[in-house]
């Protein structure tokens, strides 16, 4: 396993991820933790995501893992950049 850089990029990951941690480990609902996203959209999408991926999980779970965490946190950071874009076009 690969040394924990000493990045403010990991760092700023990391309280995300421990914020989401706490959120489930405090049984918050999911409509608060995914705040205004549609809940019946991201469940689509994350059940396609994962049967995309299904091959690659036999072949090398820890590749797999690693890479459907990638995806979805680039997922989440253009989705966040695409929506902001999105409401500052037709607040104009």
């Amino acid at each position: 396993m690969a040394t924990r850089p000493d990045h403010d990029d990991f760092w700023l990951m990391s309280e995300v991820v421990l914020d989401l941690d706490a959120a489930a480990d405090d049984r918050i609902a999911m409509e608060r933790i995914i705040g205004g996203i549609d809940l019946p959209s991201l469940a689509y999408m994350s059940t396609h995501r994962v049967v995309h991926g299904l091959g690659m999980v036999k072949a090398n779970p820890v590749a797999a893992l690693g890479g459907a965490w990638i995806d979805g946190f680039m997922a989440g950071v253009n989705f966040q950049k695409r929506r902001a874009g999105k409401t500052a076009a037709a607040a104009s």
